[in-house]
């Protein structure tokens, strides 16, 4: 790397220097793949461009990075602390693109409809200079709560109030297709010599923005391929598995809901109409995977998908640039599986981690009371996820005498005589907090009133 010559006026990329793309990212974020830019055409329709980090100029295929990088498929993110699949000084330096620098991308180039359609696209090599370094919370406050502009963002404006049009039209792309949405609450956390503390947080429009700008550069990469009949790694989420379906059915049935059909639109209506059932929904939901032959997400509603847009972070982003670009990508039906195990184990990784922090910090807390939701009703007894910390813990019948569980419609007839069912606000106190296993127990269940 250090012989590297970058040649930033490379005739063979378009000279985007001047263009104010922004990178919108969690403060912390130290790995930028994406920056963003909007315009309006004549026409009325809206140009948008996704540019992604060109890491396929810097790792080449059989090269000592790119064996590091196929080994670990995948960055991981732990509370605190990432290890990432790239070395540092690429995946945060050369390859980031960070503001006020020349950086090389790749970028997808869109022209999208009032209606959120994508009526065409590019792909192409070029040279950025990303004009400002936002986050997802100072672009909530400007560009959708509508809080005067800073002075020092007057270059970018014009651009965040367009992207905010496109994603508008995105969104009502999205809903006409019926995509499913769970905007489950989730929890961040903050590691510190203190220990880890946990807040609720959600997703806000400017998270929105970033997902659906994404999806629609996922899309189109994966449109560019099918196009072509080429072989690659798309990703592929399918239908619901027939035994998880059976299930859910057996849920529904047994709550006399009729599901009018298995479309991704009826079970987001599903989950809309009857919020408590959103996990079980999920649970009946496929895991998503990479093939060599587009398959499409279902998940999404889309008929086309990939993974384009996290070069940086996701081994497959990258083999989707070097084939996108015409380069040749060897063993791909090795890929496909080593980059689909690479996820799992990544995404096992992160959870153990989330999960065993939240272990600790529950066991100085013994006896103290929390609110939580009914996730599952089991043999064992329910499970309850907390709304802070998002913990989840047993509740075994033994803390709940003559209680009477219905597994088949996931009710219980409480101690109280009243029916509890999953997605139920309820209060617990917390009896035990195993860091070793991960096992937390709560005690004294009293369902709450909303």
């Amino acid at each position: 790397l250090e012989k590297l010559n970058i040649d930033f006026t490379d005739p063979t990329r378009r000279d985007m220097r001047s263009t104010p793309f922004v990178t919108i990212d969690a403060l912390h974020s130290k790995d930028l793949d994406d920056a963003l830019w909007a315009d309006e055409n004549p026409d009325g329709t809206l140009r948008l461009c996704v540019a992604i980090a060109d890491v396929s100029y810097f790792v080449k295929p059989g090269s000592k990075i790119d064996e590091m990088a196929r080994k670990r498929t995948t960055s991981i993110y732990l509370p605190g602390k990432v290890l990432p699949m790239l070395p540092k000084v690429l995946s945060q330096d050369l390859c980031s693109l960070n503001p006020g620098v020349d950086r090389l991308a790749v970028v997808c180039d869109m022209t999208v409809s009032i209606m959120g359609e994508v009526l065409s696209s590019s792909f192409y090599r070029a040279t950025i200079n990303s004009h400002a370094r936002l986050t997802y919370d100072n672009v909530e406050r400007h560009v959708f709560d509508d809080v005067p502009f800073p002075d020092t963002w007057s270059a970018v404006i014009p651009s965040l109030k367009n992207l905010r049009r496109v994603y508008e039209t995105l969104l009502v792309a999205r809903q006409l297709r019926g995509a499913m949405d769970f905007d489950r609450p989730d929890a961040s956390v903050n590691v510190s010599q203190g220990g880890a503390i946990f807040k609720r947080s959600s997703r806000g429009h400017s998270h929105r923005l970033v997902e659906e700008t994404m999806i629609a550069a996922n899309v189109q990469a994966a449109k560019t391929l099918d196009e072509r009949s080429q072989e690659s790694l798309y990703r592929a989420h399918g239908a619901p598995p027939v035994k998880k379906m059976e299930a859910l059915q057996t849920l529904l049935s047994a709550r006399s809901i009729t599901l009018e059909n298995q479309s991704p639109a009826a079970l987001a209506r599903l989950a809309k109409e009857y919020p408590g059932l959103c996990s079980a929904i999920l649970r009946a939901q496929d895991k998503a995977t990479y093939r060599l032959r587009n398959a499409g997400h279902f998940g999404l509603a889309l008929a086309h998908y990939a993974h384009f847009t996290s070069p940086i972070r996701r081994y497959p982003d990258l083999v989707i640039h070097r084939i996108l670009l015409g380069e040749d990508q060897p063993d791909l039906e090795e890929l496909a599986h080593l980059c689909s195990e690479g996820e799992r184990r990544a995404t096992l990784a992160e959870r153990e981690a989330v999960d065993r922090l939240r272990a600790v910090s529950l066991c100085q807390q013994v006896g103290t009371r929390f609110t939580g939701k009914i996730e599952s009703i089991t043999r064992m007894g329910i499970f309850v996820t907390l709304d802070v910390s998002r913990a989840s813990g047993l509740v075994p019948y033994s803390a709940m005498e003559n209680s009477l569980p219905d597994i088949v419609s996931q009710t219980l007839l409480a101690p109280d005589g009243n029916i509890w069912e999953i997605g139920d606000a309820i209060e617990v106190a917390l009896s035990s907090s195993d860091w070793r296993t991960n096992k937390i127990e709560f005690a004294a269940p009293k369902r709450v009133v909303e």
